[in-house]
């Protein structure tokens, strides 16, 4: 089964703490699913960034397909809404990318609610 993953703050064994989706993830895919997780290229919980040089990068870390938007970097209330905002924009922009995977299921887990609109 192809899932997609939808986790703003979403992390990785090399990525920092907030790896709840990744570990998650792992354990799906050990039973043959096929995981796409869609999160933010910044996030104040992680050790470590990724690296996006344009607005979208894809990297496969354990066997887990990762796809980061570029989000602005925050340090306030504000810039932080931001973040939120754009990575919002882009997940609809990149609605017919996503679509392309044809996942058999989505789950959308960040601590707002806005990702839950595309």
């Amino acid at each position: 089964m192809k899932i997609i993953y939808i986790q703003h703050y979403a992390g990785s064994s090399d990525l920092g703490p907030s790896k709840r989706v990744y570990d998650h993830s792992l354990a799906l895919k050990e039973y043959g699913h096929e995981i796409h997780i869609i999160a933010a290229s910044f996030s104040h919980l992680r050790n470590k960034q990724p690296i996006v040089k344009g607005i979208y990068a894809s990297e496969i870390i354990d066997g887990i397909n990762y796809h980061f938007l570029r989000t602005p970097k925050y340090s306030g209330l504000i810039s932080r809404f931001l973040n939120i905002l754009v990575f919002n924009l882009l997940l609809v922009i990149f609605l017919p990318f996503f679509i392309k995977i044809r996942p058999e299921a989505v789950i959308s887990t960040s601590t707002y609610q806005l990702d839950y609109i595309p």
